[in-house]
């Protein structure tokens, strides 16, 4: 078969210097050039930011869909894990691209910088940038996060600035104001709102981390962490950053002029220590450098949304608080019918009355539920809240003959290297 050199043709030609500051990607016309990627992300999560930061470097078309935490749990857990006991896929960015599923931010970084090899943008030229974005992750992340969380859950007008805002499409946002209650009280016990211990413990990370970003701009010999290079390091930090540094539109004239997709309160609106403590970081080196990057080197937004307007996405019940209200309304009703029967009614009256009820919810919601799509996802969510996520069965798995499981493959796998070893030894011999 003939080989067609024809896409090889549609590359312009680029020629560079070394000293060129400026990284143009346009150049770089390959096969994927004209593909957009699906990016499932939660709107406010610093690694989601990270990802979209590098996507708009490369200049990657793709189409965000943004998800509340947890209700993305409900949408990823059933397109991207396998059955239990198999641990099950729960955590954002996930980007689907050329029928590629990339299911964390490494994944991505490593999918875009293989894609563009030719690019002066090299965030993996430095093997050290490995090394500080995997201590960024491990250290400034759930930091970062911790306090972002207390930070925005003790102000409902930040609630609603900041989270409810975030979410593009209203059908999401309708379901998240119905089970707001909650999801914030899952938040504030997970997270540590207002407890003093684990705020304190947070933001002594956040000391440590910045400390290690100091130690490393003092050791440069360029503007970057690592040198006179851009890379997933500098990526890293300044995207982490960003709920201790709170950059935003009403301080920062350019952040409207970037791809910033975290909203950020004012210095204004947060309260007398925390003020304090976001000014102090924005003054050192680390923090000065990560605000010079999300105004120089943040960029616009290569990524879409979907339609506000299409027509699954606008459904009647999508309304502002329509939704809350019949779902609690008809609670209330259901539970003020409930007590009106059993007290005017004698005891065994109510009693058959409720097992009727139990038994037409079993064969007629519950029985169906369960052989349904989401019945399938209730039962992936539960296994992933009640069991650990299946790494109790990974931890306490015994191999055996017939075992399915890679290690056990990568075992056989050895076993089999190490006897054609020894019969090759014996033939020599």
């Amino acid at each position: 078969m003939a080989i067609n050199y024809d896409k090889w043709n549609n590359i312009e030609d680029y020629t560079s210097d070394e000293n060129e500051d400026e990284t143009p990607l346009s150049y770089i016309k390959n096969s994927d050039s004209g593909k957009s990627g699906k990016l499932l992300t939660i709107p406010w999560d610093t690694f989601c930011e990270k990802a979209r930061w590098a996507l708009d470097l490369y200049q990657t078309k793709y189409i965000e869909y943004g998800y509340p935490y947890p209700l993305h749990i409900w949408y990823i857990i059933d397109e991207y894990s396998e059955p239990p006991p198999t641990p099950q896929i729960t955590d954002v960015p996930i980007l689907e691209f050329n029928n590629q599923i990339y299911t964390d931010c490494s994944k991505i970084f490593i999918f875009l910088y293989s894609r563009a090899l030719g690019s002066k943008l090299r965030i993996y030229s430095n093997q050290e940038a490995l090394t500080h974005e995997k201590y960024f992750d491990e250290n400034l992340a759930p930091a970062a996060k911790t306090i972002f969380y207390n930070m925005v859950l003790s102000s409902n007008k930040l609630c609603e600035d900041i989270i409810f805002k975030s979410i593009h499409l209203s059908t999401w946002r309708t379901l998240y104001r119905l089970i707001w209650p909650i999801a914030k009280m899952n938040m504030k016990n997970i997270f540590g709102v207002r407890n003093k211990k684990i705020q304190e413990e947070a933001w002594d990370k956040v000391e440590e981390t910045f400390k290690y970003a100091d130690d490393l701009l003092s050791k440069s010999d360029g503007e970057y962490l690592l040198g006179k290079t851009l890379t997933a390091a500098d990526i890293t930090f300044a995207a982490h950053a960003i709920p201790i540094l709170c950059p935003n539109a009403e301080e920062h004239i350019w952040f409207n002029d970037n791809g910033i997709g975290i909203r950020c309160p004012s210095i204004k609106d947060l309260p007398a220590d925390l003020k304090s403590k976001v000014e102090s970081y924005r003054l050192r080196p680390s923090g000065a450098f990560a605000m010079k990057l999300y105004k120089t080197k943040r960029g616009k937004s290569c990524g879409s949304k979907p339609s506000r307007y299409a027509k699954e996405n606008t459904p009647l019940w999508a309304q502002e608080y329509t939704l809350r209200r019949l779902v609690y309304g008809l609670f209330i009703l259901a539970v003020a019918l409930g007590w009106f029967f059993v007290l005017s009614n004698p005891w065994y009256i109510s009693l058959i009355a409720y097992f009727i009820i139990s038994f037409l919810l079993i064969r007629f919601i519950i029985k169906p539920l369960k052989e349904s799509q989401y019945g399938r996802r209730i039962t992936r969510i539960m296994f992933y809240f009640f069991n650990n996520n299946g790494h109790e069965n990974i931890k306490n798995h015994v191999h055996s003959e017939n075992c399915q499981c890679h290690s056990h493959e990568e075992e056989k796998e050895k076993e089999n290297a190490t006897s054609r070893a020894s019969t090759e030894d014996k033939k020599d011999q």
